[in-house]
């Protein structure tokens, strides 16, 4: 089997499978996959998907170009979940099915949870190494390519725009506390979006 599809959020979006990366084409179509990437297997309605890129400027043709975008995205990233990431279909729509570790987003927030039972356990040191870890994951403001009313709504959640870059970690317990209420502050992430 070839290698997993590891998909990223923490940055712009990112299509990686080994050292390749994996074009997801054209802004609307990342922005439809990014959707249902942040959904985590929450199905959404072709309505959903639509305003998710169009708002309330949804073209006439809203439902064929979404099944044209999720055909394209199948052909790039493959119908086995266990791949990395397959799109599936649901009554009336679509939900991404994502292998575990797959996601930056999951690994950044077991490595967070991580941190915190190493906090808890008194072990600061690993708690500061898994934290470093985590927000090593960054690679720039999140989603910073994605564009459309779905992701200005993600971002408008966020307090401040503050989770649209990633916090700088010191090696003090201020810092580790400071990043982890950051972290939480930023949860919209595992939240369907509505």
């Amino acid at each position: 089997m070839s290698e997993r599809l590891r998909v990223g959020v923490l940055g712009p979006l990112l299509l990686r499978r080994g050292e390749t990366e994996v074009s997801a084409g054209p802004p609307q179509r990342r922005a439809l996959l990014s959707a249902l990437v942040l959904r985590r297997g929450t199905p959404a309605s072709v309505r959903e998907l639509a305003d998710e890129l169009w708002g309330e400027e949804a073209p006439p043709s809203a439902v064929a170009v979404i099944r044209s975008y999720v055909h394209q995205l199948r052909r790039t990233l493959g119908s086995d979940p266990a791949a990395g990431v397959a799109i599936q279909s649901s009554s009336g729509g679509y939900f991404a099915e994502i292998a575990a570790g797959v996601l930056d987003l999951q690994v950044f927030e077991r490595l967070v949870a991580d941190a915190d039972r190493a906090r808890a356990a008194g072990d600061r040191v690993a708690a500061a190494d898994r934290l470093r870890e985590a927000l090593g994951l960054w690679r720039g403001p999140a989603l910073a390519d994605v564009a459309g009313p779905g992701a200005d709504r993600i971002v408008a959640r966020w307090p401040s725009g503050s989770c649209r870059r990633s916090p700088h970690v010191s090696h003090s317990i201020w810092s580790w506390t400071a990043t982890t209420q950051w972290w939480r502050n930023c949860t919209p992430w595992s939240s369907p979006i509505r």
